[in-house]
């Protein structure tokens, strides 16, 4: 089959080269991936630049500037930002219970002390002009001098660069995926020491070596928008510098004939390769004898976790190539569509898709505004044969004219009048044309639905569900579920880092020391990862790697729930049904701790077992102070008194059951104001 370009070497050029071919040539590739990724970006969304002017009510040639459209845009990232948490885990097997309450509290630890909510509003705000991303990821602060934690940093369109997107847009399936990130010099050079030299900023790049437009349009973004000149003394451009973060699917296996050490040895990103068909030595976990057999090829890929480079413009060799650093091997990136259509590579902007609706409106708007004006103080004629000068009537000034006197002949009235046509005016109609625009604009941005699923939040008391549902549009369930989508790749991530990056010390600090289960205290009591698998020795190390005990350790947790079903609406119903079971828990034989489980009660078996404690304690406690009564009226020759015989059923007690229907809910205490459901029976 003959090339449609003749150029067989193009076939392979989309693959990374080895991290042992030269620096200068690994570079070039990288500069070639982003180059590649700002065109294709570019063509995706070509109007961004105009869009976000649009947004910021900039560059408008009317006598009157409005811009209603951005307080829409707010009200529609700032309802559908408003998240509780990042996610829910839950487990099967009832001894991963307590670890998973664990991890939850954790990851609400984690959701305010990340500040996730501002993160996704940012994230959000960008996703109007088309697909944003947070990248979440475990840094030290401060410059990489700081204190470590894990931080959920948001980037636009320009900034995150696909390369080979799967079929289902999903740019975790990428084979490679670049952000681009605007890095401080000062942050650069504290980060990458050993690239000082190298490390320029902005203004002092190679345009003629490695300069391209993509790079020029997004440096023309961040100097219009996100930095511009003023402020800056001498220029953003002189206090910034490029830092491009590559993550590549890279498909090597080794082949070397010996073992390879990737990442640095000791670190928790660290770990050796074998050589494929080298003999590797396992345990059998049900026999718990040694077994040995030769290394697959999944054995001896050598970026299990990703590869990971690090470059800049100005840098001739990558900074770092080596394997990425988390333990989950997903691409980092975390999309986030609010316009997304099967055939939107990378979604679509909603503001180009209000365009010329909030054109036309600021349009009608500065019509309206024009011709009162114009009405207020009309081209005025006069009739020369009355006798005021020409002069008198240029100076005269209908709307401030205070004290002037003037004197003609004949009717005043007629001395001058208006020329303007009586077609230009002001009426009805054209109040209702900007309120027909807005209300265009309300339902393409889909603001209704949107309105309806913020009295949902504010309403989440009230019992009929069905109502709920009917408030929520199309529009807002597809927007829920994208985000449903996005906080679960979240959680996902999150539960792998926690692994790896937190000690037990950490969880203390986060949940308190009752938060942390006593299962988490093994032969590693540091480590939240296993010490062992089951089946293996105690009293031997383990033959696993940390990293491969902690992934069969996470996986035994799964994601359950995520926020976004908006606040959990989509189990309301499921809720609604385990609450009559509740109140119905004579007639309905469940267990109360499956119940609790579908209603949202988090350690609800902790709970309980520390209130059936506190009962024990308190009838101790009863006992101990009826026994001491009576011994001490004992002393005193007194006699204890008799208690009182209750009166039973039918004797003052109350009538019988009958049973005779049914039992059925009830609301009672609407007068005396605590309203409540009961079980009423005949």
């Amino acid at each position: 089959m003959q090339l449609l370009n003749g150029d067989e070497k193009n076939l392979q050029s989309w693959q990374a080269p080895p991290r042992e071919a030269q620096g200068e040539y690994r570079s070039g590739w990288l500069n070639e991936l982003t180059t590649n990724g700002d065109q294709w970006i570019q063509s995706r969304l070509p109007n961004l630049q105009k869009d976000v002017k649009l947004l910021m009510g900039i560059d408008q040639e009317r006598d009157l500037e409005s811009n209603i459209l951005q307080p829409d845009i707010r009200t529609f990232v700032e309802t559908i930002s408003d998240l509780r948490q990042i996610a829910t885990l839950g487990a099967r097997a009832p001894q991963w219970k307590r670890t998973v309450a664990t991890y939850n509290d954790v990851f609400k630890f984690i959701y305010w002390d990340s500040h996730f909510v501002p993160a996704s509003r940012k994230a959000l705000q960008y996703a109007m002009l088309g697909r944003a991303y947070m990248w979440q990821k475990f840094t030290r602060t401060h410059y990489g001098l700081g204190p470590s934690k894990i931080v959920f940093d948001w980037m636009g369109p320009r900034e995150g660069l696909p390369e080979q997107l799967p079929p289902d847009n999903d740019v975790q399936g990428c084979y490679a995926f670049t952000f681009v990130r605007p890095m401080p010099i000062a942050e650069a050079h504290a980060r990458f020491p050993q690239f000082q030299q190298w490390l320029q900023p902005i203004s002092r790049y190679d345009w003629k070596s490695y300069g391209t437009l993509g790079m020029l349009r997004r440096y023309d973004f961040y100097d219009r928008f996100r930095f511009g000149e003023e402020g800056w003394g001498n220029g953003w451009e002189n206090r910034f510098t490029e830092v491009r973060f590559t993550f590549c699917r890279d498909l090597r296996i080794n082949t070397t004939g010996y073992r390879q050490q990737m990442g640095v040895d000791g670190t928790t990103w660290g770990y050796k390769v074998p050589s494929l068909g080298d003999l590797v030595v396992t345990v059998n976990p049900e026999t718990g004898l040694p077994e040995s057999h030769k290394a697959t090829v999944d054995e001896a890929r050598m970026y299990p976790q990703l590869r990971l480079m690090i470059h800049s413009p100005s840098v001739p060799i990558p900074m770092y190539d080596d394997t990425a650093f988390s333990w989950h091997g997903e691409i980092p990136a975390v999309q986030y569509d609010v316009c997304d259509w099967a055939w939107s590579a990378v979604g679509q902007s909603a503001v180009s898709n209000v365009r010329g609706l909030e054109v036309a409106r600021r349009d009608r708007i500065s019509d309206i505004n024009t011709v009162l004006a114009v009405r207020k103080d009309p081209p005025l004629g006069h009739d020369v044969s009355a006798g005021v000068s020409r002069t008198q009537m240029d100076k005269l000034d209908l709307l401030h004219a205070q004290g002037v006197r003037m004197g003609g002949r004949g009717d005043p009235g007629k001395w001058t009048k208006s020329i303007l046509p009586p077609e230009i005016d002001v009426d009805e109609k054209d109040f209702k044309g900007v309120e027909l625009l807005s209300q265009s604009i309300k339902d393409t941005l889909g603001l209704t639905d949107i309105a309806s699923l913020r009295e949902v939040k504010m309403n989440m008391s009230e019992a009929s569900f069905e109502k709920f549902i009917e408030n929520i549009g199309p529009m807002g369930k597809a927007i829920a579920t994208s985000l449903w989508v996005a906080n679960y790749k979240h959680a996902h991530m999150l539960k792998y880092n926690i692994a790896q990056h937190f000690t037990t010390d950490d969880l203390v600090a986060m949940v308190g020391p009752e938060g942390v289960g006593l299962e988490t205290y093994d032969h590693d009591p540091q480590s939240l990862v296993p010490s062992h698998l089951p089946g293996e020795p105690e009293s031997e190390s383990s033959k696993y790697e940390k990293r491969d005990r902690a992934k069969w350790f996470v996986e035994r947790m799964k994601v359950i729930s995520t926020p976004t079903q908006l606040l959990n609406i989509t189990h309301m119903q499921e809720r609604m049904l385990y609450m009559m079971f509740l109140q119905q828990n004579q007639a309905v034989q469940m267990s109360m701790s499956d119940i609790m489980e579908k209603l949202g009660v988090e350690n609800y078996e902790q709970s309980h077992e520390k209130w059936w404690q506190e009962q024990v304690k308190n009838a101790e406690n009863g006992i101990s102070t009826q026994a001491a009564a009576q011994m001490y009226m004992q002393k005193l020759g007194l006699q204890p008194p008799e208690a009182p015989p209750s009166p039973g059923q039918g004797k003052g007690g109350g009538r019988p059951h009958t049973d005779e229907k049914p039992p059925h809910l009830e609301q009672k205490g609407s007068q005396s104001g605590n309203v409540r459901a009961v079980l009423s029976t005949s």
